[in-house]
């Protein structure tokens, strides 16, 4: 719809590899009017709860509730606003419970399996008829999941329709702050709102004076930088939010100043680049070098110089401030050095607390040199194969942690086994110990990348289905050599891994890398999902 509010994406959440691109989504005051329309009827209303509600006296399939969505026509108002997140939080119950179930299916079939995960698997008729079953319910569920999934995105295709002022303000009022009501919801109302510029600007920062936890100042923070200066009276109030313990948050804060053409940012947001490392550091710079359009990089002396010798024209107002773009990924385009910091497969190292998320599908036992061309089944290439290698380089980069750092390593082929329940302190000890039981891995059966991914993202933290947490995990690497298929070895939908992805870091504060080995390999997927989560995909 030309005239629908226009969603603007989350700080940073393009790759600083990309950043000229990510920094298009943001340009404040060039929204579009918005157009009036009529409210919906309350026969409307209670036509579409009739069609869409259901219990367990009268389900209803997801595709036939979708189609309820179209009876709503083409009203407005804030009785539809609220129908639609009513529609929005049962579905996320439903998909709660479903969810349970799966875990409960996973952890059986993992159980089943348990010290045959990589190598022949010797299953009872029995038990080999209840496994498979087992995978079967579980790809049902998964696809039951995913249905409701696309369910909660044409609401919000419905929601994102809403014009008139009245619908987007009952939103912003009765979203933002309820405790109820899932992260991904609250998102989509902070961009809508922000997307619609100056009208917005005020009922954003009334919600960003009543905020306190986490999840509600990344939420708010991520729509008010899209008010751009419309919000910048509230630059004081931001500002605090560059102090917060959650680093998400912190780099929300930047990039919110980065557009409000505050001039008092400037000189907290050098202090902050100060304290910061790694990428929350150079989020800092970017948001600086948006700010005042000089190009200095994330390095906290050369801003400092900077503010000492150029800067008082800048604090003082007296040059144009938020009509920059950064230049800090020309650094990270430049070719690997190996002999400067650590690199996993020529991608930098840079996280402190990282998994490694391992391919050990049989197909994994080509060889690494002269793979099959014929298409045919893979051929054991012993030393000389894929998984060997992977291993090799496995092993090579975690002797290459320091004491200060955290890892897992989550290996999948049809089944998904992490070394760990927990981010493990990367002691000599426990390295040790992680290279050993990473020399035992041997490739088998299929390649389920989302259940993989979802291990990992459960290891930052991720916690309850759509909920807000502070990541303990800041970067993932993910390696395969294939397709992803489901438990039960049928292809698996790549879009339904981007989605899930985009559900699973939704502030983008982890980076996640994608490492393609061979030449088998969906390549334009493990590009998406390595850009739109501001990671590298290289190709071996």
């Amino acid at each position: 719809m030309p005239n629908s509010p226009r969603l603007v994406r989350a700080p940073f959440a393009a790759p600083l590899l990309l950043l000229a691109a990510l920094l298009l989504f943001a340009a404040p005051g060039t929204h579009a009017a918005p157009r009036p329309a009529g409210d919906a009827t309350s026969e409307q209303l209670a036509t579409f709860a009739k069609a869409f509600q259901q219990s367990a006296k009268s389900p209803k399939d997801a595709a036939a509730r979708g189609e309820a969505i179209a009876l709503l026509g083409d009203g407005d108002g804030p009785l539809l606003a609220k129908a639609l997140v009513d529609g929005y939080a049962d579905v996320s119950e439903e998909l709660l419970a479903l969810q349970a179930r799966k875990e409960e299916v996973d952890a059986r079939i993992e159980t089943m399996v348990k010290g045959q995960e990589f190598g022949k698997r010797t299953l009872d008729t029995g038990v080999k008829a209840t496994y498979d079953a087992l995978c079967r319910e579980t790809s049902a569920l998964g696809e039951s999941i995913e249905a409701l999934h696309g369910l909660q995105k044409r609401l919000l295709e419905r929601a994102e329709r809403l014009d008139g002022d009245p619908a987007i303000g009952w939103l912003v009022a009765n979203v933002i702050g309820a405790k109820k009501l899932p992260l991904s919801l609250k998102l989509f109302v902070a961009r809508a709102a922000g997307g619609r510029g100056e009208p917005f600007a005020v009922p954003l920062m009334k919600a960003l004076a009543r905020s306190t936890a986490a999840e509600e100042l990344a939420v708010v923070l991520e729509g008010l930088a899209s008010c751009g200066r419309a919000a910048q009276e509230c630059a004081p109030t931001v500002l605090k939010a560059l102090q917060h313990d959650d680093a998400a948050v912190r780099e929300q804060a930047a990039w919110a100043l980065a557009h409000f053409a505050a001039p008092e940012a400037i000189e907290p947001l050098i202090a902050r680049l100060e304290l910061e490392s790694g990428r929350t550091q150079r989020r800092m710079g970017v948001a600086l070098e948006i700010l005042t359009s000089v190009q200095l990089g994330d390095s906290p002396r050369a801003w400092r110089d900077w503010l000492a010798k150029e800067g008082a024209d800048y604090v003082a107002g007296k040059q144009p401030l938020s009509k920059g773009r950064s230049k800090l990924a020309d650094a990270l385009t430049a070719p690997a050095d190996p002999k400067k910091g650590v690199y996993y497969y020529g991608i930098p190292q840079e996280g402190k607390s990282i998994v490694y998320v391992i391919d050990c599908s049989g197909s994994m036992m080509a060889s690494i040199k002269n793979p099959p061309t014929d298409g045919g089944p893979p051929v054991d290439a012993g030393p000389d194969s894929r998984m060997e290698a992977t291993k090799e380089a496995l092993i090579e980069v975690l002797g290459k942690l320091t004491k200060d750092d955290k890892f897992a390593i989550v290996c999948f082929n049809d089944v998904v086994v992490p070394y760990a329940k927990a981010m493990t302190p990367a002691t000599p000890a426990e390295i040790k110990k992680a290279q050993a039981w990473v020399r035992a891995l041997a490739p088998l059966q299929t390649t389920n990348i989302h259940d993989a991914l979802e291990q990992a993202f459960a290891l930052a933290g991720r916690g309850a289905q759509d909920k807000y947490y502070k990541s303990v995990v800041d970067t993932i690497f993910l390696l395969t050599d294939g397709s992803p298929t489901k438990p039960d070895s049928t292809p698996d939908s790549t879009e339904r891994i981007l989605d899930a992805v985009r559900r699973w870091n939704p502030t983008k504060h982890v980076v996640l890398h994608t490492i393609g080995i061979g030449k088998g390999l969906n390549v334009n997927f493990l590009q998406q999902i390595a850009k739109e989560n501001g990671g590298r995909f290289v190709q071996q």
